[in-house]
């Protein structure tokens, strides 16, 4: 035992050929050849999709791309940063310190049942420039639950810890290396027991040899990478090739589980399983807690659910139950999004109004944020929050000089490419008005292939506190509309207004950001929803002539507005206004033009 645990903590286990020599001894049932190996349950392993799909980021992390630069490498742009190191591909997973006493974790869920039994592994690293701080700490854990979300039997890795804290108990912990290649990747496998969260090394109880088997009563194995701020120390991990095997399963089982689906309304949500068992297998899925029914469902006591011509309150969780002869199990529930013809074209994505409460992601939060819901009240008094739209929004304060939260991974930006962007922002007159020399805007800006940002910043109406008495005010108690019309240059001063914006030649992304400026020891918050950036796609108009009149007709855009403008002759100085505030439905829509024998000329501005 003494062997196994030492190999299993040694820092050069980057080799995959030592992987498969050290998983044989530990755990017995892995041949050397690999014909036994069972097969990768998890989705997205290795975030080679790009993005965290089939992962939860509670309440915050990220995927890295071998393209982006570590946090404190130099001046973050090369020469002196290094770019980011994958395992294998081109991405990984990175968390991250977020705020005192709190822990960031990435998690999968899978369906699993008394008696399965698994084992997890994956490859971490904290890279030099920006590397684990004290007194944080990292590790890898599968926690088995029942169908209440009690946790039953917690297991965890090796503790990546930059001061190997022991506190006597025999847990074990390592310095991972200030890596700056490769060779720093660790090789970590789930190989002790826990009384509860490893996060409390005081939980620790004992090494253990795998498989983890799932105890009576389990509805479902949760595989989680986490980093532990413990009082804010600062630094990141980075995660790659997650693997969590099935060796032993149940009966009935489930070996392709259903997946989250984003839809548009008006389309067809598809939810599918693949079950196995001994004896026959009937099936039934479910719409939250009850069985999925309805004129527009079909399928629901087979292998594939069928939701038609989708409508918003469709929403919500779906799950499917396999029976056989020897039992059932359930899915893991999973989500179906139901967007809005705005919500589908606005390319801040599904949590654009951060209704995936308490889950930042995409957003990445930096010091003084909260996502209050309408259950909340405002600081020091009794009153509700008031949101925007939904259940929750996005609440900024004075939690140190720079605060706010932003989103940058809209990438594949088109050069020329003509954009908007807006945000609703809300203050209270409360205790919690914005206070002093506070301020707070929407900031947007392109970037460069390496990540570095192209000038000029384009900014939204700066929301100013009580303190500046020559500046205008933005109305308390009542949510305003705050669209980006400002350009500003290096020093935070305005140039230009436009109403949209285009971008340079050299541009690959755009990086949306909400900004609070606390320079002093007064506060005040902003509350912030259904945030906004849409690309203005040109339209191609159709003519048509009916009688004695003119028929322009163009496809719409959701999020987009229109104005269909006309001349009698194009020398003309001026365009006239034939229709405007056409709002885009995504559908086609017909203006009409009621003349009698005379030419005109028409064009349609997208707004």
């Amino acid at each position: 035992m003494k062997q196994k645990l030492k190999l299993n903590v040694t820092p050069i286990q980057s080799d995959r050929r030592l992987k498969t020599i050290i998983t044989s001894l530990l755990a017995g049932f892995v041949l050397l050849g690999g014909s036994a190996k069972a097969a990768n349950v998890l989705v997205n392993p290795g975030a080679e999709t790009g993005n965290s799909t089939g992962w939860t980021l509670d309440p915050f992390g990220s995927v890295a791309s071998t393209n982006d630069y570590y946090y404190n490498g130099g001046t973050n742009y090369p020469p002196y940063a290094s770019n980011i190191l994958a395992h294998t591909g081109g991405y990984c997973f990175k968390t991250y310190q977020t705020y005192a006493n709190a822990a960031t974790r990435i998690y999968q869920d899978t369906a699993a049942a008394a008696g399965s039994q698994w084992t997890a592994s994956c490859y971490a690293l904290s890279h030099a420039q920006d590397y684990i701080g004290l007194p944080c700490n990292a590790h890898l854990q599968v926690v088995f639950y029942d169908n209440a979300n009690n946790a039953l039997t917690v297991y965890g890795s090796v503790f990546l810890d930059p001061n190997a804290y022991d506190p006597g108990l025999g847990i074990p912990s390592i310095i991972p290396p200030m890596a700056v290649d490769a060779s720093g990747w660790l090789y970590l496998q789930v190989t002790n027991s826990f009384a509860a969260d490893p996060a409390n090394y005081g939980n620790y109880n004992n090494p253990i040899t795998p498989p983890l088997v799932a105890p009576a009563g389990t509805a479902y194995v949760r595989y989680q990478m986490e980093f532990d701020d413990g009082a804010g120390g600062g630094g990141s991990v980075f995660w790659d090739d997650c693997d969590l095997e099935k060796i032993a399963g149940s009966d009935p089982d489930i070996s392709t589980a259903p997946t989250a689906q984003i839809v548009s309304v008006g389309s067809k949500a598809t939810f599918s399983v693949v079950g196995t068992g001994n004896t026959a297998l009937s099936y039934q899925w479910k719409a939250g807690t009850n069985n999925a029914s309805g004129s527009r469902v079909s399928g629901a006591n087979t292998a594939t659910l069928t939701i038609s011509n989708c409508v918003t309150t469709d929403a919500g969780s779906y799950s499917v139950v396999i029976t056989d002869a020897n039992g059932s199990i359930q899915s893991v529930p999973v989500t179906l999004t139901v967007l809005t013809t705005a919500a589908a074209a606005n390319a801040l994505g599904p949590n654009a109004g951060f209704e995936n409460a308490p889950i930042w992601a995409p957003w990445h939060p930096f010091n003084g944020t909260g996502l209050p819901s309408t259950n909340s009240t405002y600081y020091q008094v009794t009153n509700l929050v008031n949101v925007y739209d939904g259940k929750y929004c996005a609440q900024i304060y004075a939690g140190g000089t720079d605060n706010g939260f932003y989103h940058d991974v809209i990438t594949n930006v088109a050069p020329g490419s003509v954009w908007k962007a807006a945000g609703h922002a809300y203050i209270t007159s409360t205790v919690d008005n914005l206070s002093a020399s506070n301020t707070c805007r929407i900031q947007v800006h392109f970037n460069d292939s390496t990540g570095a940002a192209i000038p000029p910043t384009y900014e939204s109406f700066k929301i100013y506190g009580t303190g500046f008495t020559t500046y205008p005010q933005m109305p308390r108690d009542t949510w305003v509309y705050l669209p980006v019309t400002n350009v500003v240059d290096q020093t935070d001063t305005p140039t230009n207004t436009v109403q949209d914006f285009v971008a340079p030649a050299n541009a690959a992304s755009i990086s949306y950001q909400v900004y609070y400026y606390h320079p002093g020891s007064t506060g005040g918050s902003v509350f912030w929803d259904d945030m906004e950036l849409y690309q203005l796609i040109p339209v191609t108009v159709t003519p048509s002539v009916s009688g004695t009149s003119y028929k322009i007709s163009f496809a719409t855009r959701g999020g987009s507005s229109y104005t269909v403008l006309y001349k009698n002759n194009l020398t003309d100085p001026t365009w006239n206004v034939l229709q405007g505030n056409i709002a885009g439905t995504g559908t086609t829509v017909t203006v009409t033009d009621t003349i009698a024998g005379q030419g005109r000329f028409y064009k349609v501005q997208t707004q």
